[in-house]
């Protein structure tokens, strides 16, 4: 048992009784299965306009490739950096101009393209997800409703796997997005929005996480689309596709915590109400999503973008999580801060990679 000095307990204690403490209950919707869920563990609330936002101005040493930079011969031309992966100091890019999958070193050496485009084995209709861990490169095809597995070096390995998209992955475990649990008249309305199944076995699910939170036969169904990320020891942060709540899980995947974000800028957004209703009008439903991205790093940092800001959670001996910092990132040749599409562990703790649409930088973030 570690032995503590008398004065550093004196300070600490002066510490937490100098806290502000919001102890209010959890918002209440119209939905009683989440007001019961997040009420069954520990919440917190967390907000952005507390912390100022940092502006950081990217050099050339920081960008490892971006699009205007001079094309080479025979060097490949993309045009938009839409979704990315990262496995042993490489990154797989999607490019959605060219329709195919392009890998890039830590140095900016691009190699590609690596995918073609068509119905065959290993070919691609349209990429909806890319994933990566120690055995294979996942890629989700939406045109061709199946999942295909490439080695890193984007060999084909098998046609198909036996499911046909995916939300997130590791070495151990697959999110899917439970098909039994959705739409207006679901077949198994009880379970998860989300499967969770074993990497050693892809036809069982092990568990469903996340409830629906609008119930059968009312809208917006759109409300119970699920996002989830886990990291590579197993913990999980899922949420709903418009509401900027992070539901964390346990490596038992059991609901351990909410984090309820909220921001001025949110109010701004033309994000859709929660209200139940029966049927669609003609003009159908639709927004945007509050938190664009997040990712849940090795560490439990907990990174989330806001459009083009990014917002580190950093978490607590408690258990609870604080910001650690709000960030926009500009380069001289954009008038516009970057977009945040993806965020990247390195191996310093305060150094990450992002990739946004047109560039790929590394960046040292400032306390």
């Amino acid at each position: 048992m570690k032995h503590y000095p008398v004065g550093f307990i004196v300070i600490y204690l002066i510490f937490i009784g100098c806290q502000e403490v919001d102890d209010r209950e959890p918002p209440e919707t119209v939905s009683v299965v989440l007001n019961e869920f997040v009420s069954s563990a520990p919440y917190q609330y967390i907000n952005l306009d507390e912390v100022e936002l940092q502006e950081i101005v990217l050099s050339e040493e920081d960008i490892i490739y971006h699009l205007h930079r001079e094309v080479k011969e025979e060097e490949p031309l993309l045009g938009h950096l839409t979704i990315f992966t990262y496995n042993d100091e490489q990154f797989y890019v999607y490019d959605a101009v060219t329709n195919a999958i392009f890998k890039i070193d830590k140095n900016g050496t691009i190699e590609g393209p690596l995918t073609r485009e068509g119905r065959g084995p290993g070919e691609l209709g349209l990429v909806r997800n890319i994933k990566a861990n120690d055995q294979y490169i996942w890629v989700s095809d939406a045109i061709n409703a199946r999942i295909n597995r490439y080695t890193h070096d984007l060999v084909s390995v098998d046609f198909p796997v036996e499911i046909s998209s995916f939300l997130d992955l590791n070495d151990e475990f697959v999110f899917l997005e439970n098909n039994k649990s959705s739409g207006i008249s679901p077949v198994k309305p009880d379970q998860g929005r989300i499967a969770v199944l074993s990497m050693d076995s892809l036809t069982d699910t092990l568990t469903t996480i996340l409830p629906r939170i609008v119930p059968s036969g009312y809208q917006p169904q759109l409300y119970n689309t699920p996002r989830v990320v886990i990291n590579q020891n197993n913990s999980t942060v899922a949420n709903y596709y418009f509401l900027p709540w992070l539901i964390l899980f346990d490596k038992d995947f059991n609901h351990s915590s909410t984090i309820i974000v909220e921001y001025s800028k949110f109010e701004e957004m033309d994000i859709p109400p929660m209200d139940f209703f029966k049927h669609l009008t003609n003009e159908g439903f639709g927004g945007v999503r509050p938190i664009t991205e997040y990712k849940l790093m090795d560490n439990g940092d907990i990174f989330i973008s806001v459009r083009r800001e990014l917002i580190r959670l950093t978490p607590l001996q408690n258990g609870d999580y604080q910001v650690a910092g709000r960030y926009r990132f500009h380069h001289y040749m954009q008038d516009e801060p970057l977009w945040i599409s993806d965020i990247f562990q390195t191996d310093r703790k305060d150094r990450i990679t992002i990739g946004s649409w047109e560039y790929l930088f590394r960046v040292e973030l400032p306390d």
